[in-house]
């Protein structure tokens, strides 16, 4: 029995597809400079298509099923049931890492598998679709050429009547692309970036719904939740990974490098996974906490290159754009160091205090450059800044390369 026969089919062929023009499409009827200037890191958007843009049909899907028997792989996973909460009790995709419980032996391929579970209402994940479908890798390559930023690509498949995650936000930004089906979205504000909820009296909701090839942007720190009703869902969510390269994750890449002795190498910073942004330190924390405060710390810089910033899949810094290192600066100092100061210099908890003191004398160091002046690249602060571009532009490239992408929950 083939998907087809449980779910509707995506009649779209992917043989003359111009993925060259996949970012030009996902906006529309948005140019990708007003998607840039009006919405890129700052707010969610539904854009409606009336066709998928992104060519994979369930035929094919079905037919990565089939290959993942035979090559012994099985890249999915089952999501708890939305009513019992239990995990599903097969033989493939056990988010619990169940294996071969008894009575599994009639669900002998990850084909069969995913046909019952999803009669039974479990919904399921192929994750880093990039790394097992020629589609997928397809699209991931099309978006990191057009926007330099790591790509991650999921596909979730939900039955009727059924939902995946509760309201959550999420650390990297997304397309949600529709493919089949209807799923309503809850899209909710204020965005939040602690791991702290927000009381329910105090959001502000808005339902959309996606249906034919319906793709919604939803930048990091913007709760969500989805769920299905009468119609099954199927779509990709692809991440964007930009957290890494926004300006939280630049100031505190800056202070770990002026505080370091001796200094590392960008390759050494990495390997020592100190190049993130997920708020597991107290560091992160203190600025993913100052985010709404000071917009400029969500965001890349703003600088000679647009859309693109600095990231370059090239890590020659001959490539660079003119005036890029007093641009970068100036948009450090103004928009995120100037304002961030004055949100430190407020009175904070007994308990806060150690940590908010250490990274205001990070700041004060920043403060003190001259952004302007021809020694500006011979200063700490200039050397922490080629260290932070040099860091970033090597990351982007490795972390693409490698396929490794954040965990996304919809």
């Amino acid at each position: 029995m083939r998907l087809t026969s449980v779910w509707i089919s995506v009649a779209c062929s992917q043989g003359q597809h111009d993925w060259n023009s996949l970012l030009e499409r996902i906006v529309r009827p948005w140019s990708i400079e007003e998607f840039a200037a009006q919405y890129f890191e700052r707010s969610w958007v539904h854009f409606q298509h009336a066709e998928p843009v992104v060519p994979i049909t369930l035929d094919e899907i079905d037919d990565w099923f089939a290959g993942m028997a035979a090559s012994g792989t099985a890249p999915f996973e089952f999501l708890h049931h939305p009513v019992s909460k239990k995990s599903w009790p097969g033989q493939y995709g056990a988010m619990d890492g169940a294996m071969s419980p008894a009575g599994a032996s009639s669900r002998s391929t990850p084909q069969e598998e995913v046909h019952e579970a999803f009669l039974q209402g479990y919904s399921m994940v192929v994750n880093s679709l990039h790394r097992w479908s020629p589609v997928g890798k397809k699209l991931a390559n099309a978006l990191y050429n057009q926007t330099s930023i790591p790509v991650d690509v999921y596909l979730y498949l939900t039955p009727p009547h059924s939902f995946s995650y509760s309201l959550h936000y999420d650390v990297m930004d997304a397309f949600m692309i529709q493919l089949a089906g209807k799923k309503d979205w809850r899209i909710c504000s204020p965005r939040t970036f602690t791991m702290e909820p927000t009381p329910a009296d105090q959001l502000n909701c808005t339902v959309v719904t996606m249906q034919n090839g319906d793709v919604m942007y939803v930048p990091f720190g913007v709760q969500h939740e989805p769920v299905t009703h009468d119609a099954l869902s199927a779509h990709l969510t692809v991440n964007l990974e930009r957290q890494f390269y926004v300006w939280a994750s630049l100031i505190k890449t800056i202070g770990d490098f002026l505080y370091s002795t001796p200094k590392p190498t960008p390759s050494q910073y990495i390997a020592h996974g100190q190049f993130k942004l997920e708020g597991e330190s107290p560091t992160e924390q203190l600025l993913l906490a100052a985010v709404l405060e000071v917009p400029g710390l969500g965001r890349m810089p703003t600088v000679v290159g647009g859309f693109r910033g600095v990231i370059q899949k090239s890590v020659s810094n001959r490539d660079l754009p003119s005036g890029l290192w007093s641009d970068l600066c100036d948009d450090m100092v103004t928009n995120v160091v100037t304002p961030l100061q004055a949100v430190w210099s407020k009175p904070v908890p007994l308990q806060a205090g150690p940590k908010r003191y250490k990274s205001n004398k990070v700041l004060e160091r920043m403060l003190a450059v001259d952004c302007s002046g021809d020694d500006m690249l011979e200063s700490e602060v200039g050397q922490a800044l080629q260290f932070v571009v040099d860091t970033f532009r090597l990351h982007s490239f490795q972390h693409f390369a490698a396929g490794d992408g954040g965990t996304n929950l919809h």
